[in-house]
């Protein structure tokens, strides 16, 4: 396992230095500032390639490269999209990182109803689907809407992450590791890595087999890159201004637990 550690570029607030401090050996990020339908230049990769390794560190994982929302949706505009996509992938490769992580999700980001639910260890982002459907009912008026929550709110408890892992763990190449705890029909709240509804420490016994079987059948992808996503934001990240999800005391936390597991398993499998 390759511990890594979300970076959002210079304008972070938290640091390479901090991000080393972790012990974390790899970055994920990627040009930030560049707008969604330019293509990033080898030389500005470059550039902050060169930064992240002046730290003592690696860029492991792009995360993500920005894909335009011609693309997503399918439109006409979308040949221009694509050739900008590709463009930016072929600069990357060219720059030596192998991982791009995409979210691919057309016209806005992944979104909470709360980012401020409160803890034992810290605020947490969590997710009402009560909240969302008032939001898309009353505020959106998408068009169906009345015939989509019946049934929505019984399709995610059902899946079994360990399952879904030991299914696709041939394909994968990084991982982010969070925890949730469902809380009501189709609502739940981002729980501490090792407390939450799914077994962390069983995922990570199930990717430390597959590096093995890897490293068997001498792959060069056989480490895959992981990083703790999403801990809880402590009242020493909010002092610090940190934002929900990215805090650095509660992700260094997750980090930590993980890596205390990982340890155990490595010696346990060895």
């Amino acid at each position: 396992m390759r511990e890594t550690w979300r970076w959002y570029g210079p304008s972070d607030p938290i640091s390479l230095q901090a991000i080393r401090e972790t012990v974390a050996r790899g970055v994920v990020t990627a040009l930030y500032h560049v707008a969604p339908d330019r293509a990033w230049k080898y030389k500005e990769i470059m550039a902050l390639k060169g930064q992240i390794e002046a730290a003592g560190l690696t860029w492991d994982v792009v995360e993500s490269i920005p894909v335009p929302n011609s693309v997503k949706l399918g439109n006409a505009q979308r040949g221009g999209g694509i050739e900008t996509c590709l463009r930016t992938l072929s600069a990357v490769a060219d720059a030596g990182i192998g991982t791009v992580c995409y979210n691919f999700m057309p016209t806005f980001d992944g979104t909470r109803s709360s980012t401020r639910w409160l803890t034992r260890t810290g605020l947490a982002t969590r997710f009402n689907s009560t909240d969302f459907a008032v939001y898309d009912l009353f505020l959106l008026q998408r068009e169906g809407t009345r015939d989509t929550y019946p049934d929505a709110l019984c399709a995610a408890p059902g899946n079994d992450t360990l399952d879904l892992f030991a299914q696709f763990s041939h394909r994968v190449n990084f991982l982010h590791l969070r925890n949730v705890t469902i809380d009501g029909p189709g609502s739940f709240f981002e729980d501490e890595h090792l407390v939450g509804q799914t077994d962390l420490a069983a995922l990570a016994e199930l990717m430390l087999r597959e590096e093995r079987r890897r490293l068997a059948q001498g792959r060069g992808d056989a480490i895959i890159p992981m990083r703790p996503d999403h801990g809880h934001l402590t009242e020493r990240d909010a002092d610090l201004g940190a934002p929900h999800g990215y805090a650095y005391v509660g992700r260094l936390k997750g980090l930590a637990d993980l890596r205390g597991v990982a340890t155990a398993l490595d010696a346990r499998l060895a």
